[in-house]
């Protein structure tokens, strides 16, 4: 639990780090716009992300594609959470893994992580493992999710 409470806590720093400077540049700057500060977060309280035919519930972590609904372990529940995120544009494996984990791998190391959540996922979402249609390889690049 405390290997899993780190990353939680890292991300709670940073995000009061990033409020806390961007409130100095204000003061600092009162009559200068902020463009090229990045965009807020998304809100913690959205319940429901969507894209294409998939709609994941945050709160009860569940997701619902063509009229299906799926439950997914939580981890794979959350690489699908980045996938969605990023849809469609491909996300490589350091990402997910940043995003999903909340550490940094090497490029092997969360290449093969991330294959063992692509194929959870796979198996939970595709009709024919062989001919994926949703959860596409990039071949040793990355993945990405076709809505």
């Amino acid at each position: 639990l405390q290997e899993q409470q780190l990353p939680l806590r890292r991300r709670e720093i940073t995000s009061q780090l990033h409020e806390l400077l961007t409130e100095l540049h204000h003061m600092e700057n009162p009559a200068e716009p902020g463009p090229q500060e990045p965009a807020p977060p998304p809100a913690q309280d959205a319940r429901f992300l969507r894209r294409g035919s998939f709609s994941l519930d945050l709160h009860t972590r569940t997701m619902r594609v063509e009229e299906r609904t799926i439950q997914l372990p939580p981890s794979t529940f959350n690489f699908m959470v980045s996938l969605l995120r990023h849809s469609p544009e491909p996300v490589t494996y350091e990402v997910l893994v940043r995003e999903v984990q909340g550490y940094e791998l090497s490029r092997a190391e969360a290449r093969e992580l991330a294959r063992g959540q692509a194929h959870e996922l796979r198996k939970a979402l595709e009709p024919d493992l062989k001919h994926p249609r949703f959860i596409i390889t990039v071949r040793d690049v990355c993945y990405r999710l076709v809505t």
